[in-house]
């Protein structure tokens, strides 16, 4: 702990450990979200809103009376 190298590695190692469990806990909310949506789909019968939205999302088509609002994707 103690040196240029020894405090500055500790710290760097609990930043480093911060943004992963906040990554971590991201992607546990997005796991669970799909979980939810594949659950909807696979009980015997399709949701008919998921099964409009998923048809018009990768067909690129909108109802006259929509809005849509793009979502930038990392």
């Amino acid at each position: 702990m103690i040196g240029k190298y020894g405090l500055e590695s500790h710290t760097k190692t609990l930043e480093t450990a911060k943004k992963l469990e906040l990554r971590l806990a991201s992607l546990r909310k997005e796991a669970a979200e799909l979980k939810t949506r594949v659950k909807l789909l696979m009980d015997g019968s399709i949701e008919y809103d998921i099964l409009d939205e998923q048809a018009r999302y990768h067909l690129n088509l909108i109802q006259d009376d929509e809005i849509v609002i793009m979502k930038h994707q990392d």
